[in-house]
């Protein structure tokens, strides 16, 4: 019988942490924007300007993974570097820090019409649907770019931002925005694999200089999950602590 014990401490040492372990773990992450995805195909700029999905690199794991622009403002540069905060979109419904925070680096003036800015219930429920909103957009965009990545896009950064690039279709962005808050309100607890990568400055009330521009992703490659291994290890240990006291109690 002794082996099936140790059998089952050790099944509950290596489930247990991934349980406990949130499931969208947030932390601050050091990123560099790579570049625009698809660089030289002409759909996938507008006004210029690069659309569509971004190439990142998160460190020191050197790990890659791609992500949306959400605003238009405090554009960033191939080879940029700086810390990210990783927030998951359901995260402002709690968080009055992190809505804060959202407030100072987006601010609360957009196309879209203007954002609240002090905390509650109503308010996180407005900036969540325009998240989810943007999360709807991003998946229209997959593929090889296609004259309407730009009224896509011009889209999401109308969500959060006072001046873009005005698409082919200026009209058709609009349809695409309302269709998208549509769906997003109609899902209000959709889109729980999208976190959205903030400025970390943004978490500063004395901060004074300009924020880098906000990105959301679903790629599970940004999320920092270090509490899920420190578990693991702890439970492991404990395992291995279990087994030694047995032996040598025989």
């Amino acid at each position: 019988m002794q082996p099936f014990r140790y059998l089952r401490a050790l099944v509950c040492a290596l489930v247990f942490p991934l349980l406990a372990a949130p499931a969208a773990a947030q932390g601050t992450i050091n990123m560099t924007f790579l570049g625009v995805t698809n660089a030289g195909n002409a759909n996938a700029t507008l006004g210029g300007y690069g659309i569509g999905p971004y190439d990142f690199r998160r460190n020191p794991e050197n790990s890659l993974f791609t992500a949306y622009c959400i605003d238009f403002d405090n554009r960033v540069t191939a080879g940029q570097t700086w810390n990210a905060r990783v927030v998951s979109i359901g995260t402002l419904a709690t968080s009055q820090t992190d809505f804060n925070a959202f407030v100072r680096v987006l601010g609360t003036s957009a196309l879209a019409g203007s954002l609240p800015g002090t905390f509650s219930t109503a308010a996180t429920d407005e900036w969540m649907k325009r998240l989810r909103a943007a999360a709807y957009l991003t998946e229209l965009m997959v593929g090889a770019p296609t004259p309407s990545w730009d009224e896509t896009h011009a889209a999401i950064w109308s969500l959060f931002s006072t001046a873009a690039p005005s698409p082919s279709d200026p009209a058709g962005a609009v349809t695409l925005r309302n269709q998208a808050l549509a769906a997003a309100a109609a899902n209000p607890s959709g889109y729980g694999q999208y976190n959205v990568l903030i400025d970390e400055n943004g978490y500063n009330a004395a901060y004074t200089g300009t924020y880098v521009q906000t990105y959301i992703t679903s790629s599970p490659t940004v999320v920092p999950e270090p509490s899920t291994y420190a578990l693991l290890a702890t439970g492991l240990v404990g395992v291995g602590l279990a087994v030694r006291r047995r032996r040598a109690r025989r």
